[in-house]
């Protein structure tokens, strides 16, 4: 390494102030004169044993006078392995290299050292060539450092090599494989291409010639010495070829060959893989053949009209369904306008379709030359030449179906509607009794209170009687005090603290009791209203609030109920009434199946209701520590009619009905997750917002 490489260089490469005094080396430096060293351009330095610098030539010392502040700091007594030492940067590598190939030197492991290393000025950017070597004079051990600009040569490489890597990166990215060989076929090159295209490793395809990966039959019809004599007087050739791949399937492929390099005899290919082009070529002749036949024996009338108007090709449905001889087939408006309608109004309502060529479909009612009346459908389409192709439809038979597919719709439709009243209508009954015995409880009390009340009330009307009488009656002071007294033990017989004490309790337990009914017919009557035909915005907490207040007497005997609702829920495009009904479903079926597993025990289950957003959807789970759902059934409990229930006790629609009014009617998800033992999750996803439906 140049000690003087660049003037920031220096700083960090300065001489050792420590070193030895310089010592004068002789004329002759290890059997060279002086004078041949300072003509040579390379920068020279001889170091002794501890890396001395003991002579430079007059290229080195001129060196250091145009790159470093002090030239003599690093030059003669300057101590080269220290330099390298100190070096920092992207120069410490490259030191530290020098400094294990120099102790290699003094140890005698090698006799000659080289190395390349950048030395950038502030000016200008660099490279050096360092060479190293030892030598004796007069039997003391010497090492010479001869440094040389190669800054030339170095970029000339560099451009070199950027070329060569990008005609690499062209040559392995191309679109289309690449093959180079020689005259006799041999593969010398290839990209990655020609290996995803034959399958075979690039290491694999250096073994192979060109006639290893083509057809026999094509490679007997055109060989290679055809191909490169044809290439040698000048042709690129364009080939479609049979190949076989590495697995023995066979390919088309599309080749270009041309003479690249005529000295070496070097041929380059170019490889397209067209055996989808084929393979649609194929297809396409297949199809068309096809469509030729369905042409033909379509039932729906096919024609094609020419730019001017004309008709210049039909099918044999115009014939059959218009009751058209093939002699009586004429122009478009003397076969199919003139004899379909009779009209002015719909011949030019059909004309006009015609001329606007849109493809959209128009029914027409029309008349055929027999007198038949017919349902048609039309339909026109401008092609790319100008022509029209025109379609036909006779859907006379379609529309008759269609009107009793409408009255069928419309009796499923009453009878699906009946069959969730009657599933409504079931719920209520079963739900009457407990909800009777829910409402009799606050009654109950709210008539103690009011028996109390009336008492209480007759006592103090008593004494206010009493009070009164007091009032109206004169007297004199000693019959006042007597009277005073009377009235006293009168409160005490009728106890008035007491009274006073408890008729606002009472009061308050009446007003807690009807509270409490009027919040239990208020939730019957929402879950018992016929639903509105269109969807409404609801809260969904307050209907699982309803359905949890109407069913209680299911479950309050066999288990807890715990609700998380997220307040924050956005509302519900719903039937309010059909959703209730899934969730009380769900809920009395939970419960159900809890009463299953406390059954003769003093414990209680659990239901926990939950809600929360979950995306763009609105989540409802419903989750019971039950007996739970065997796993071999689960694909079965949506099904209509399937129940696990005893008979009497399950028709088998509740979750049928569920999946129907969530999935279909309301554009939702219904799932669950059940193991035996543990209990049954259900999770309902509907649109929130008003996206629902």
């Amino acid at each position: 390494m140049l000690p003087s490489c660049g003037k920031k260089n220096a700083v960090s490469r300065g001489a050792d102030n420590s070193s030895p005094n310089p010592v004068t080396f002789s004329a002759d430096t290890c059997g060279l004169p002086s004078s041949i060293l300072d003509a040579l351009s390379a920068h020279i330095a001889v170091l002794d044993i501890q890396g001395t610098i003991i002579f430079v030539n007059r290229a080195w010392r001129k060196f250091a006078e145009a790159n470093h502040p002090d030239p003599d700091s690093v030059c003669l007594g300057a101590n080269y392995f220290e330099a390298c030492k100190r070096a920092r940067g992207e120069d410490a590598s490259h030191a530290q290299k020098t400094l294990e190939a120099l102790q290699d030197l003094l140890n005698g492991k090698r006799s000659s050292f080289s190395i390349e290393y950048p030395c950038h000025s502030p000016e200008e950017r660099r490279w050096f060539s360092a060479n190293f070597m030892a030598c004796y004079e007069n039997e003391e051990l010497r090492l010479v450092t001869a440094h040389e600009l190669i800054t030339e040569k170095v970029i000339a490489r560099e451009k070199l090599q950027a070329e060569a890597q990008e005609y690499r990166l062209m040559f392995d990215e191309a679109g289309d494989g690449i093959i180079i060989r020689d005259e006799t076929g041999k593969i010398l090159r290839a990209n990655n291409i020609v290996e995803e295209i034959f399958g075979y490793s690039l290491e694999e395809l250096s073994h192979l010639k060109t006639q290893n990966l083509l057809h026999p039959y094509d490679l007997q019809s055109f060989p290679i010495e055809e191909i490169n004599r044809r290439c040698r007087a000048g042709e690129t050739l364009r080939l479609e070829r049979r190949c076989f791949k590495k697995d023995g399937s066979r390919i088309f492929v599309q080749i270009t060959i041309r003479l690249i390099n005529p000295e070496r005899g070097l041929f380059q290919i170019l490889i397209r893989d067209i055996s989808d082009k084929k393979r649609t070529e194929q297809e396409l002749q297949r199809h068309a053949e096809i469509l030729q036949t369905v042409f033909d024996n379509l039932p729906a009338i096919i024609f094609l009209l020419d730019p001017e108007g004309r008709m210049i090709l039909s099918n044999r449905a115009l014939e059959t369904v218009l009751d058209l001889q093939a002699n009586e087939i004429g122009g478009f408006r003397e076969s199919i306008c003139e004899n379909l309608f009779t009209e002015d109004a719909d011949k030019w309502r059909f004309l006009d379709l015609v001329s606007q060529a849109t493809g959209e479909w128009v029914d027409f009612r029309a008349r055929t030359k027999s007198g038949r009346i017919l349902d048609t459908i039309w339909a026109f389409i401008r092609l790319t030449d100008g022509s029209t192709l025109g379609i036909g439809q006779d859907i006379t038979a379609r529309k008759q179906t269609e009107e009793a597919l409408k009255k069928e719709h419309l009796k499923l439709q009453h009878m699906e509607a009946e069959l969730r009243l009657a599933q409504k209508l079931e719920a209520v009954g079963q739900l009457a009794a407990g909800i009777a015995h829910e409402i009799n409880t606050p009654m109950q009390f709210v008539g103690d209170s009011v028996q109390f009340l009336q008492s209480a009330f007759e006592d103090l009307m008593t004494l206010f009687s009493e009070y009164r009488s007091f009032a109206e009656r004169g007297c004199t002071i000693d019959s006042q005090n007597d009277r005073v007294q009377d009235l006293k033990r009168r409160e005490e017989e009728l106890d008035l603290e007491y009274l006073l004490g408890q008729i606002p309790r009472a009061l308050e337990r009446s007003n807690e009791g009807i509270k409490r009914v009027t919040t239990i017919v208020r939730a019957m009557r929402e879950f018992a209203h016929p639903d509105q035909k269109e969807k409404e915005l609801d809260d969904i907490n307050r209907i699982l609030q309803n359905v949890l207040t109407v069913s209680r007497n299911e479950y309050k005997y066999v288990a807890e109920v715990e609700t998380d609702f997220d307040d924050h829920l956005p509302p519900v495009m719903c039937h309010v009434g059909e959703i209730g009904q899934v969730f009380l479903n769900l809920i009395v079926n939970a419960a159900h199946a809890i009463g299953d597993v406390v059954a003769g025990t003093e414990r209680k289950g659990l239901i926990r209701v939950r809600t929360r957003l979950n995306g763009d959807h609105v989540l409802i789970e419903i989750e019971d520590t039950g007996t739970g759902i065997p796993k071999e059934i689960h694909q079965r409990i949506f099904d209509p009619f399937f129940t696990t229930k005893p008979v009497g006790k399950g028709t088998g629609q509740g979750l049928s009905i569920a999946r129907s009014i969530v999935v279909d009617k309301h554009g939702g998800k219904i799932g669950f997750e059940s193991e035996v033992g543990r209990g049954t999750v259900f999770r309902i996803e509907l649109p929130a917002g008003e996206r629902g439906g």
